[in-house]
């Protein structure tokens, strides 16, 4: 007798049998089960007539988990942007045209009542209103290829599903990270696309929809409309549109009926296509997501009191390094235009009105900055890590694996945001030389060291993975010196890991084999040891005693000079981690309230009041002080209880001497911060200038009477400025400082020597080689001949 096929209906009970090769029903009721007898054609039924797998409704909200902070769900949904070529992105916080009580309760049907209308482009919600999350609406838009229906069906419709590979250089792919992405930031997203061809679709992805229409499984309304005519598309093709105008018509229909949705209409659905980057006819992928999840705080953030951030509420349990949207999106793609190929970001962020400036590693290493190869992994771990199972794809994806294994590379770029006597004196703060400074101010400034300016980025392909992984580079000591937290523990040394072979996990926030992270970790670290031993404890030793620094400038000259190779710069000159301020076209001095109204550079009278900055217009008759890291005072100030800073060559660290004249002549590069920059208001990206270097000459002073004193002329304008010029002895410039009359630090630095910059650098080895000849003559006894003594 042939095998029979078993249905399996509720209340019906089964145990296995004696032989464990099928399964004997007991017939709990006959009406319960129904035997059926095989026919030819269930002969040869393939695998489609097995049973599939249902999709919980409420599935994403599950994932959604994955992402243990909605910065990395931010990160998802921009690397779509990226991997689709946009070169523009907008992420912006929009007012729901209803508020949320008035949604609430509803049902599922739209009450047919007229409201405002929403709109993307329009309505920017000020940080300083009262709102809530409910009231509230999240806007990404993109000027990317878009998706055609057939794109928007594979990836909304499915889980686990995706077209692209290991070989487009975006690492391994799982096909489910948009969707976690939009469930971690909203309840609901609409999304709106437009790809080549013109076709519209919109499709809305949201849990809580499927829920309230209670049937058991997600589901996902999509709709696509004709080119121009505002008619649904009617057409069917497998690839581009495979939905049918009944799909279409029923998906639209459910989106109006939908009581939270913030538009009333087909006609204001349609019109969001010819608002914000859709304006121009273009393609691209708006998604609008509302009912915002409590992981998100919208409010005024940042040192400058703007409302241009979103803040993401940290885990308790594991809170991020960073819960700055601003500060995420500038690390998150790797800027470094030194490195080899040069690395620029090609995609511009604008969030809430202000472009995103990434971080330029080769600015942001201002000190010992120091670029190594590291050790190439084992090919067969970096294959091992894609669990690559046989089926169909599989010799596809092990090629290129094997591709990946051959070209894997990793790099580490390291050194330090604040110039290394900076790191030294606030770590040995209050005994160091900074014991005028408050506590609070330094409290902050060591925080600053330790937290935000120690430990590395790790980029794969140039995209972030890990922000700011610490390192163990020695087993700590609660009571260890300064000395020691610097050139062993390595706190402020900070840089970034880029490497092109380790698979990220689907939410890109961690790596997929932990061992081979753990790997090239410990490269790292040796790495890290090295340079602490051989280029930052000679430099510290030097800042800690200017004989010491006398000693090694010599000691170097001399064996450079032994070897034939000539002098060689150690550490170039960067520029420090904050900006000057905008130069001043220069307004007559009458009063001491025009010098506050031109803000000029204050300090109190109270000595006891170490605050110094330029003064800032707050209030009728009231000021206060901008610092040099751009935070505003606390306490504001009455004109007459401020005076003007001046620079005394007195307080120049003891590492320094006045330069020499024989640098006049030099051409150095000064960091200016655009005008956007300085004002709350001034967010518009099309008319706001770009941070740059300002070429300037150096021109020594004798009229002034004392060394160290130059005019800074710039060639874009030819204006001057008078500046005090500092450098360390040595065969070149180990180090080298400028102050403004008011005594504002510069940012500024020589620039990087070529073939072309011979003149240059030959006037800078006659100031460095000038002063250590007169250093070396005053603290050499009249009976000495050599250096160092014996």
């Amino acid at each position: 007798m042939p095998p029979r096929v078993v249905h399996f209906v509720e209340n019906a009970a089964t145990v296995p049998c004696e032989s464990g090769v099928a399964p004997r029903i007991f017939e709990v009721d006959p009406m319960h089960v129904t035997v059926e007898t095989d026919s030819e054609d269930d002969a040869t039924a393939d695998a489609s007539a097995m049973p599939r797998m249902r999709v919980s409704e409420d599935l994403l909200d599950k994932l959604s988990q994955s992402h243990a902070s909605a910065l990395t769900a931010f990160g998802d949904l921009i690397d779509n942007a990226r991997e689709s070529e946009a070169t523009m992105m907008r992420i912006d916080i929009r007012k729901h045209p209803r508020p949320a009580e008035a949604r609430a309760g509803m049902g599922g049907a739209h009450d047919g009542v007229s409201r405002p209308q929403a709109s993307i482009s329009h309505g920017t919600v000020s940080g300083r209103m009262r709102t809530t999350l409910a009231d509230l609406m999240l806007v990404l838009e993109d000027d990317g290829h878009g998706m055609s229906e057939g794109i928007v069906r594979m990836g909304l419709g499915s889980i686990g599903h995706t077209s692209k590979s290991l070989s487009g250089g975006s690492g391994l792919h799982y096909g489910f990270g948009s969707k976690t992405a939009l469930s971690k930031l909203a309840e609901f997203c609409l999304i709106f696309t437009r790809a080549e061809g013109g076709h519209r679709t919109v499709a809305l992805l949201s849990s809580s929809f499927s829920i309230a229409r209670g049937m058991g499984e997600m589901l996902v309304p999509i709709c696509t409309w004709e080119r121009t005519a505002d008619e649904l598309l009617r057409e069917t093709d497998e690839k581009t549109s495979p939905l049918t105008l009944k799909q279409r018509r029923a998906s639209r229909d459910e989106l109006l009926r939908c009581a939270h949705l913030p538009f009333a209409s087909e006609a204001e659905l349609l019109d969001v296509f010819k608002q914000g980057l859709f304006a121009d006819g273009g393609t691209g992928t708006c998604l609008v997501c509302w009912s915002l999840k409590p992981v998100l705080t919208v409010r005024v953030h940042g040192a400058r009191g703007d409302a241009s951030d979103i803040v993401i509420r940290p885990n308790a349990s594991d809170p991020p390094p960073i819960t700055s949207l601003r500060a995420y999106c500038e690390l998150l793609y790797l800027h470094a235009p030194s490195a080899t190929p040069p690395l620029v970001p090609v995609l511009k962020i604008v969030l809430r009105g202000r472009e995103v400036r990434y971080r330029n590693w080769d600015a942001y290493l201002c000190d010992l900055r120091h670029t190594v190869t590291l050790p190439d992994p084992a090919e067969n771990e970096v294959e091992a890590q894609y669990d690559i199972v046989d089926g169909p794809g599989a010799a596809a994806l092990r090629r290129e694996a094997k591709k990946v294994s051959q070209q894997a590379r990793a790099t580490l770029t390291i050194g330090y945001a604040q110039t290394l006597d900076d790191v030294y004196n606030t770590l040995s703060w209050p005994s160091g030389s900074l014991k005028g400074v408050s506590a609070t101010v330094m409290s902050e400034r060591k925080r600053a060291v330790t937290e935000e300016q120690t430990g590395f980025a790790f980029y794969h392909n140039g995209r972030l993975i890990r922000i700011l992984e610490k390192l163990v580079l020695a087993a700590s000591n609660s009571i260890a010196t300064s000395t020691r937290r610097i050139t062993h523990y390595g706190q402020g040394l900070t840089g970034y890991v880029s490497e092109n072979y380790l698979a990220p996990e689907h939410n890109k926030a961690v790596y997929k084999r932990a061992e081979l992270f753990a790997s090239l970790k410990n490269a790292v670290k040796r790495s890290c040891q090295k340079h602490l031993r051989e280029k930052v404890a000679p430099r510290l030793d030097a800042i800690k005693s200017l004989p010491l620094a006398a000693a090694a400038v010599a000691a170097t000259a001399a064996a450079a000079e032994a070897s034939g190779s000539g002098s060689s710069l150690d550490a170039e000159v960067r520029p420090l981690p904050w900006a000057a301020t905008p130069k001043h076209k220069g307004h007559p001095r009458k009063s001491l309230a025009d010098e506050c109204q031109r803000e000029a550079r204050m300090r109190p009278k109270d000595i006891s009041d170490t605050t110094v900055g330029r003064v800032i217009a707050v209030s009728a008759g009231r000021y206060k002080l901008r610092m040099d890291d751009m935070l505003l005072s606390a306490r504001s100030y009455r004109a007459n209880e401020l005076v003007e800073t001046v620079f005394d060559p007195n307080e120049l660290d003891r590492s320094m001497s006045p330069a020499p004249a024989s640098l006049s002549g030099c051409y150095v590069e000064v960091w200016w911060l655009s005008e956007g920059d300085q004002h709350d208001d001034a967010h518009d990206d099309a008319e706001a200038a770009h941070d740059d270097w300002w070429r300037a000459t150096l021109r020594h002073r004798p009229d002034l009477g004392e060394s160290g004193w130059f005019d800074l002329e710039y060639e874009v304008d030819q204006t001057c400025e008078e500046v005090f010029i500092g450098i360390s002895p040595g065969t070149r410039l180990m180090a080298s400082v400028a102050f403004r009359r008011d005594g504002e630090k510069l940012v500024w630095k020589f620039p990087n020597v070529t073939d072309k910059d011979m003149f240059n650098l030959r006037r800078v080895d006659a100031a460095a080689d000038e002063l250590r000849r007169t250093m070396l003559q005053r603290m050499l006894r009249p009976d000495q001949t050599l250096w160092p003594p014996t």
